[in-house]
């Protein structure tokens, strides 16, 4: 049954009610797998259901752990759809443990542009939250972040 409801969810862009079957029917690590699977990598950019549906996904993935995936979920940062690359801020801030997450992130410390005001503040908080160390500390000293925060010594970001 959870292959055949795969292959829909891999075909169609209503997912609500094939992910409520699946919820019912699978483990919570084949769910993810197969939430992992249907998320399209390929141009979509010309396509709003494949990006809706992209979106709908990232949301979904939010309440699991996805060890070794921060790679792959970083792909999303790169949309113009402003929804798809927050929702993939937020997936990889949930990411505990994920070495990897601090560095994709970090970029979006200094990155105060009007499209990524959003992702800029949550990359701001996960940093605080998790103090996580800053590996570009002068591009973080020249940017107006300093106006709120200093990186204490130990090499993370702290409020002033």
């Amino acid at each position: 049954m959870v292959p055949m409801i795969q292959e829909h969810l891999i075909s169609t862009s209503r997912i609500a009610w094939p992910i409520k079957a699946l919820n019912r029917l699978a483990s919570e690590e084949m769910l993810v797998e197969v939430l992992k699977s249907c998320l399209d990598f390929g141009e979509v950019a010309f396509d709003q259901a494949k990006i809706d549906k992209n979106y709908d996904i990232l949301c979904y993935l939010l309440d699991y752990s996805l060890p070794g995936y921060a790679r792959e979920l970083a792909h999303f940062l790169s949309y113009h759809d402003e929804r798809v690359r927050f929702a993939a801020v937020e997936v990889l801030v949930e990411q505990e443990g994920d070495g990897e997450v601090a560095d994709i992130l970090e970029p979006y410390l200094t990155d105060v542009s009007s499209e990524n005001t959003r992702i800029h503040q949550a990359a701001v908080e996960a940093f605080v939250k998790h103090k996580w160390p800053i590996k570009d500390k002068s591009a973080v000293m020249a940017s107006p972040i300093v106006n709120q925060f200093k990186i204490a010594k130990e090499g993370f970001l702290q409020p002033i």
